[in-house]
């Protein structure tokens, strides 16, 4: 489900589509912060009192940000379109079964990436190239639909995909 708002130079919500209006309520006026409301994947907000200003005064000219909205994970982006700011909200898939499904392999990967080893290390414990680390690792950012290693090990022990199994040994 995609939902769009539309934002003033001041922050305040100056229209949304009729999707925004059901999930967010009524934001005409109000600041986009407190009508979107969206926590990042570390559970800070993820949506700020300063964002339009700095979309506004030259800064990067689109914002992007991943984390929850009503319960649900969430992909945000919001760019500077003349002197309004566009921000597009991508309701993600919450459950696990509603992921591509990750191989044994990627989620081992995952899994010591999750404890803090780095990928020579991990290729050293499964003993496997690092090339191969890597193609195993940006196979399972794909599938999670994550920007980075960090972000893909966030979503995968959000969605509980990490849990050791007693037939995958490491």
């Amino acid at each position: 489900m995609l939902i769009s708002l539309i934002i003033d130079p001041d922050g305040r919500v100056v229209a949304q589509s009729a999707r925004a209006d059901a999930l967010l309520g009524l934001g005409h006026g109000r600041p986009c912060h407190e009508v979107v409301g969206m926590a990042g994947v570390d559970g800070l907000p993820g949506c700020n009192p300063v964002c339009a200003r700095r979309l506004f005064e030259g800064g990067d000219p689109d914002h992007g940000e991943r984390g929850w909205l009503g319960g649900r994970p969430a992909r945000m982006q919001c760019s500077r379109a003349g002197e309004q700011i566009v921000c597009t909200i991508e309701l993600l898939p919450l459950a696990p079964e509603a992921v591509e499904p990750l191989t044994p392999r990627q989620r081992q990967l995952l899994l010591l990436a999750a404890e803090g080893h780095t990928d020579p290390a991990i290729a050293t414990i499964c003993g496997i190239s690092l090339e191969t680390v890597h193609s195993h690792l940006q196979k399972a950012r794909e599938k999670l639909h994550a920007r980075s290693r960090t972000e893909a090990v966030a979503w995968a022990l959000v969605l509980g995909l990490l849990d050791p199994e007693p037939d995958h040994p490491r």
